[in-house]
């Protein structure tokens, strides 16, 4: 295990890959296989209208069988190297914190399946990630520190120790019980894009608040 001086915990959905480009993205490998895609895409649009998530990957498995299924997988992860799912700053926001040797790592929450799905079509498996299902990522990044005052997250997934963790999320429940003496929480408002009802409410005031992952990259700087 070895010691960085911080520990970087990033959101994935809305954070690193555009849900609309992901929707289109398997709309468009969903057809390949017989799948209606505007109807796939209208009912992400109107849940999006309803400030709601979409699970696209639900609606698939309810109306196809495991080998057509497993082909729009296919379908999907291939597409995605034609159409990319993640934002335009993505690419330099994580080549930043590798080449900067910033221990990294995906804390997402979701259906497992259709996130590690997600996950190899943005081209980011490889990357240490977690999945879960709990809404306040905050409460799991505290729970990885221990007595030494270190955060040691799951070794399984990165074998990793830091004094410092600084967590990246899009949704402000996130950030509940989240250990502000030992970094920063900062919230991705990207402008333009519509806001769901999980990423409304009251948000605490030490939240750094930034609209696009180049501003994330000039807070890191100032650590």
């Amino acid at each position: 295990m070895s010691l960085g001086s911080e520990l970087f915990v990033s959101d994935l959905d809305r954070f690193l890959i555009n849900p609309n480009l992901v929707v289109t993205t398997l709309g468009h490998a969903a057809m390949a296989e017989g799948l209606d895609e505007v109807e796939l895409i209208k009912l992400a649009s109107e849940a999006e209208t309803r400030g709601e998530s979409f699970d696209a990957w639900q609606y698939i498995e309810s109306r196809y069988s495991l080998d057509q299924t497993k082909a729009i997988e296919n379908r999907f992860i291939e597409q995605a190297k034609i159409e990319p799912i993640k934002y335009e700053d993505a690419n330099v926001f994580l080549n930043y914190l590798d080449t900067n040797f910033i221990p990294n790592l995906i804390l997402t929450m979701g259906n497992k399946k259709w996130q590690e799905i997600k996950l190899k079509a943005a081209g980011e498996d490889s990357r240490p990630y977690l999945i879960t299902n709990q809404k306040s990522k905050g409460k799991i990044i505290r729970s990885w520190q221990n007595d030494q005052g270190l955060f040691v997250p799951p070794q399984e997934i990165i074998r990793v120790s830091a004094p410092r963790v600084n967590q990246g999320d899009d949704k402000k429940v996130s950030f509940e019980d989240f250990p502000w003496d030992y970094g920063k929480g900062i919230l991705l408002q990207r402008p333009n894009e519509r806001r769901l009802t999980s990423q409304s409410g009251d948000i605490d005031l030490r939240v750094i608040i930034v609209d696009s992952l180049l501003e994330i990259i000039e807070h890191l700087k100032t650590v």
